[in-house]
């Protein structure tokens, strides 16, 4: 799947990982001393709320996202209290992303 991809041809970029998500992966990854995991998803979960729902405008123009891309980014929404502005132009979103 090319979602994501951008018009340019540059990396993908995804939605934001949930804290959920992130802790998940997380478990997969081998840490040195195992005490780090729990440190790095605290972390984590404290800069993604903060970053993301602090954030007045977001901006995910152009990525070639799809339905599931914006479903990803909707379980951020509820968290999104000083959200004024949320740009999804140049996106292939369909019926489905829209409701979400």
């Amino acid at each position: 799947s090319d979602a994501g991809r951008t018009e340019a041809g540059l990396a993908p970029r995804y939605p934001p990982l949930r804290p959920d998500e992130f802790h998940a992966l997380l478990a997969t990854k081998r840490f040195t001393n195992g005490a780090d995991a729990e440190l790095v998803a605290n972390l984590y979960t404290a800069t993604a709320r903060e970053v993301i729902g602090g954030a007045s405008m977001l901006k995910f123009g152009g990525l070639q996202w799809g339905d599931a891309e914006l479903v990803e980014l909707c379980a951020w929404l509820p968290h999104c209290q000083k959200l004024r502005t949320l740009s999804l132009v140049g996106n292939r979103i369909g019926d489905g992303g829209i409701r979400a």
